[in-house]
């Protein structure tokens, strides 16, 4: 026995309710409505009159894709990560001046994506979480503030 085509229609609607916007679903009431008067019978122009007009202007709805594929896809996004400026007193330099003693280098980090594509279009994208592949080595600079005893004896 085949199914009514109005149980069909319905059963339809509600499995894909949650996809229509609010106004759609508005409209899908309101010819809900108009279609459950007209099968009864209720279509006299007395009964029209008795039916509150539209609050809204009609909408196109649109008709559900249900050949849509959807993938997922991890990606992997690299980015560097700079390297700080570093100082730091050292008491076996000469007062005065100062050395590089280690060089700065940029660091790698990863970005790891979730993203979602519809009928290979992007759709939406969230971060799963974030690697450090290669740290930062920050660059730190010697200030001398050695001073020789020896050397300015005469002063005091």
């Amino acid at each position: 026995m085949a199914a009514h085509p109005l149980s069909t229609t319905v059963r339809t609607i509600s499995a894909h309710w949650r996809r229509f916007s609010r106004g759609q679903k508005r409209l899908i009431v309101i010819w809900a409505v108009v279609g459950v008067l007209l099968i009864a019978g209720i279509s006299s122009v007395s009964a029209a009159k008795s039916v509150p007009p539209m609050l809204y202007p009609p909408v196109e709805v649109e008709k559900l894709n249900t050949n849509s594929q959807t993938t997922y896809a991890e990606i992997t996004e690299t980015r560097p990560i700079k390297y700080s400026l570093v100082s730091k007193l050292d008491e076996f330099i000469p007062i005065g001046t100062s050395e590089v003693t280690t060089d700065g280098r940029d660091g790698v980090a990863a970005d790891i994506y979730k993203v979602t594509y519809v009928n290979g279009e992007e759709v939406k994208r969230v971060l799963i979480k974030t690697e450090t592949i290669e740290p930062a080595i920050d660059e730190i600079t010697s200030i001398g503030v050695y001073i020789d005893p020896n050397e300015n004896k005469d002063r005091f």
